[in-house]
């Protein structure tokens, strides 16, 4: 192997090891180099690169594989809730007739909504009942039922001033945890009733909540009553 050394030092190198009583023949011996030094410090240099690159890949990996597993979380909840929402749908409106049979339950809530609507904005307002508007009702349900634990709704009927809803739970402790919930988050609703039954899997339940009578005003009293 050829080694490389220095035939001469620079002048202020020079000066300064003639000063202090160095060898400058000692001094360019330290400064001797080869080429498989020269091999080494690359393959130092080639590793340590390598040591580098491969931590960079494994932390964009593993961002990657976390950014990955949050969206499928969030999805995953996303289509739970969607799922949640039209199984109430379905189980308000019953079975599908005609044509409404290949409509989501979603698309035919909007539908039946819209039909209300228009049907008492059509024609002599004091000859067609008027129904009461569900909507906020079913809304305020969905809202209200609980997800922290397993229940299934599998009928909902609002008409007049009560909703009744048949459905299934594991146990009598959910139910009783179903009544807390819907009784505390259903403004405008009396506490709801009703009983669980032993099923063959599980308890079937059925529960009326009907609407708070609402207090006549002041006002509404001194007409009624006529003034002196």
């Amino acid at each position: 192997m050829t080694a490389v050394r220095p035939d001469a030092l620079p002048d202020y190198v020079r000066l300064a090891a003639e000063l202090s009583d160095f060898d400058t023949d000692r001094v360019l011996d330290r400064l001797t180099f080869s080429a498989a030094d020269k091999r080494s410090d690359w393959r130092l240099l080639r590793s340590r690169s390598a040591v580098l690159m491969a931590m960079l890949v494994l932390c964009t990996a593993l961002l990657c594989a976390g950014l990955l597993r949050r969206a499928d979380r969030i999805n995953t909840a996303a289509m739970d809730t969607h799922a949640a929402t039209a199984s109430v749908a379905a189980a308000t409106l019953g079975e599908p007739r005609g044509a409404e049979a290949s409509l989501p339950p979603l698309v035919r809530l909007q539908t039946e909504s819209r039909r209300l609507a228009r049907t008492r904005s059509e024609g002599n307002p004091d000859s067609i009942p008027v129904a009461r508007d569900i909507t906020p009702d079913l809304i305020a349900l969905l809202t209200a039922w609980p997800q922290d634990f397993p229940t299934r709704a599998q009928q909902i009927d609002i008409r007049g001033d009560a909703v009744t809803i048949r459905g299934a739970v594991r146990d009598t402790g959910d139910f009783e945890r179903l009544k807390l919930a819907l009784g505390a988050e259903m403004a405008g609703f009396e506490p709801p009733t009703g009983s669980a039954n032993k099923a063959r899997e599980g308890y079937t339940f059925n529960l009326v909540m009907r609407v708070l009578p609402q207090s006549p005003s002041p006002a509404s009293s001194l007409a009624d009553r006529g003034t002196p």
